[in-house]
């Protein structure tokens, strides 16, 4: 969960990473002690980045390499992910107190923008500023006008230079305190009163961890399913 967008990693040679009895203890040291020597003797791929059917019918003992992004991967037990997920088992000190504040403040909207990597990820690219001011103006026509503005980026001064938020009052740019917890983060992201999301499975999970019928989501298109 501390990287959503990141893919399984592929290896260029799995058989000499397979050999190392280091890198195998590493590869395997989450599952149950009697598995923990087994070999994967299946390799399969995730087609592209869209859901992939034939990989819910693998086989025992098969190595998955791709990046899951679906939410079709795992529709039957969407449930149970999102109970786990919001249960933190040791919540930093930051996390609560940031929490409380955020809970007993006034409602608030948060603004996603997915910089970072993306701005030179191939086939990635980032959702621009005419998409965020397409946002804002949806919002309006809701009647969210004036509703307080919390950006979260993981280049948040990057996100402060664009020129969508200038002369926009009510804006505050969302600072993570140092080493801590992702997923805490996008967990205070997933508190928010309406959520504009940027082309990122991250602010996808804060959307769906708390779904509303009375939450406004807004999110690019088009978005991979």
């Amino acid at each position: 969960l501390a990287s959503f967008n990141s893919g399984v990693v592929t290896l260029n040679h799995e058989e000499e990473f397979w050999s190392s009895r280091s890198n195998q203890r590493k590869r395997t040291r989450f599952l149950p002690p009697k598995q923990r020597t087994i070999r994967p003797s299946i390799d399969s791929a995730e087609a592209s980045f869209l859901f992939d059917s034939r990989l819910l019918n693998s086989q025992d003992n098969t190595y998955l390499r791709g990046y899951f992004q679906s939410w079709k991967y795992f529709a039957e037990v969407g449930e149970e992910i999102k109970e786990r997920v919001v249960k933190l088992s040791s919540p930093s000190k930051w996390y609560l107190e940031t929490l409380d504040s955020l809970r007993t403040g006034p409602p608030w909207i948060a603004v996603h923008m997915r910089i970072g990597n993306y701005v030179s990820h191939p086939g990635m690219g980032v959702a621009g500023e005419k998409y965020y001011r397409r946002a804002f103006r949806l919002l309006e026509q809701m009647g969210l006008a004036g509703m307080k503005i919390v950006v979260f980026s993981y280049s948040p001064e990057v996100a402060a230079g664009s020129s969508v938020f200038a002369n926009r009052p009510g804006v505050d740019f969302f600072q993570s305190q140092e080493n801590s917890d992702p997923i805490e983060t996008l967990l205070l992201m997933s508190e928010a009163s309406g959520l504009v999301m940027g082309n990122s499975t991250y602010s996808w999970w804060a959307a769906y961890l708390r779904q509303s019928t009375n939450r406004p989501v807004i999110y690019p298109r088009p978005w991979l399913d």
